[in-house]
């Protein structure tokens, strides 16, 4: 199953129902996704990619759809907070982000379902992250930097190829160039390919995209024309 077809379908459902609704939901579908893993006998080799965890990882993809939705209430929030409550509001997030899984692998062997809830962790600490990104000018004034905006512009084409690339330099140079070097010149690569990808793939199919779709707005008002004639 791929989540990103479902992109427009999570953004309705959310936009329609209530925040505790959705919650409810997200949990619901880990819930299944966690049961299904014990239940069923899908081997996926150690690795959560099954077609009912997909369901979990469509609940991350709501709570983001949340975050947007509620993003003006978020920011207020956490503007009216003191700067000692910031500063707790950041060592949270980063936390969460950084350690949720650690924890649930480490220390919490007897909580059900770890993995989902350690990405539930992880998922806030995000969300903590994206909420001070939007509230904070001074986070903001940083991001805005013209690199930051670059490396958000190939952000895609870099999820899509990193792992491409560095498994492709491991495998021919791992025995021929130190380590250090080697992840060094696999991070180098990683960039330049996705700013490759990004001229020459993303940047003309969204310029194609623009184009049919002006050219089907631009159609509409002739043929309704024509029709009245």
């Amino acid at each position: 199953m791929t989540n990103f077809h479902l992109f427009p379908f999570i953004v309705l459902l959310v936009k329609k129902l209530n925040t505790i609704y959705v919650l409810i939901l997200c949990a619901a579908l880990s819930l299944i996704a966690g049961l299904a893993g014990i239940l069923s006998t899908i081997t996926v080799n150690g690795y959560h990619t099954s077609l009912f965890d997909s369901l979990h990882y469509i609940s991350i993809f709501m709570i983001g759809a949340l975050v947007a939705k509620n993003k003006t209430v978020l920011s207020t929030l956490y503007q009216r907070f003191t700067k000692m409550q910031k500063i707790s509001f950041l060592i949270m997030a980063v936390l969460l982000y950084s350690y949720s899984d650690v924890l649930s692998k480490d220390f919490f062997h007897i909580i059900p379902f770890r993995f989902y809830v350690s990405e539930y962790g992880l998922s806030l600490g995000s969300v903590l992250l994206i909420i001070m990104a939007l509230a904070s000018r001074k986070i903001s004034g940083l991001l805005n930097l013209p690199l930051l905006i670059f490396l958000g512009k190939i952000s895609y084409s870099l999820y899509l190829t990193h792992m491409l690339v560095i498994l492709s330099l491991l495998h021919l140079l791992h025995d021929r160039i130190s380590m250090p070097l080697l992840l060094t010149l696999s991070g180098l690569v990683s960039i330049l390919t996705a700013i490759i990808c990004w001229y020459f793939v993303e940047l003309p199919s969204m310029k194609l995209g623009k184009y049919l779709t002006k050219s089907r707005k631009n159609s509409v008002p002739s043929l309704e024309v024509r029709q009245e004639a």
